[in-house]
């Protein structure tokens, strides 16, 4: 599909219409369609029951929620640290005064 699609999109942008019109008028025509297939898919999965978590599945999303705040609080320490040791390790510019 898309082997046809980009040579007649480029002959379009090049003859029929200016390429900022084609690009507007072809992001509303994809965007119209997205949302078209995005709807019928949550009608879809609207059929379907959602599961209830329990007590050890909240947990467990408490638990990995919190891993993954000390790897942040740990990469921002070390962004921080790295910072600090490129800033004093730079050479220090001869004042021209």
């Amino acid at each position: 599909m898309l082997a046809a699609l980009v040579p007649a999109l480029e002959l379009v942008f090049r003859f029929v219409v200016a390429e900022r019109i084609g690009t507007i008028i072809l992001s509303l025509l994809v965007g119209h369609t997205a949302w078209h297939w995005m709807t019928e898919r949550a009608e879809r999965l609207g059929r379907f029951p959602w599961p209830s978590p329990d007590a050890a599945q909240l947990a467990s999303a408490v638990r990995w929620l919190m891993l993954v705040l000390v790897l942040a609080g740990l990469a921002w320490i070390a962004r921080g640290a790295i910072r600090r040791r490129h800033r004093t390790d730079a050479p220090k510019q001869p004042s021209k005064s």
